[in-house]
């Protein structure tokens, strides 16, 4: 499976792929944080020490949450509503980018030599 697939309305990563991580890392970390920061206060309280490690521990994870979510949310298209007729519009839209490829390659092997 690719880690990376196109749909009609959004980028999905594979989670714990590297793209996945690359893109959430800071996130990750903050949850992460979170995380231990929790483990140190629940050690703290059962050996009978108060600690504010719960506000530590709480700001790190609903942050983490949050960037998390709002990257999410950034991996999302924005769609423009076509207005007319949809009739051929596929094929003036793959008639275009076969144009523009042959115009590339042929500044190329100008530009080239080839």
């Amino acid at each position: 499976m690719r880690p990376i697939k196109i749909r009609h309305d959004r980028i999905c990563l594979k989670p714990f792929s590297i793209e996945w991580i690359n893109y959430h890392s800071f996130s990750i970390v903050l949850v992460i944080s979170g995380t231990f920061f929790c483990c140190y206060f629940v050690s703290d309280l059962i050996h009978g020490f108060w600690d504010r490690y719960w506000l530590a521990a709480l700001l790190l994870f609903g942050a983490g949450f949050a960037l998390y979510t709002i990257q999410c949310r950034k991996l999302k298209f924005k769609s423009i509503p076509l207005s007319g007729q949809h009739d051929g519009l596929k094929e003036q839209i793959r008639k275009l980018l076969a144009d523009g490829a042959a115009a590339v390659a042929a500044t190329a092997r100008h530009h080239y030599g080839m």
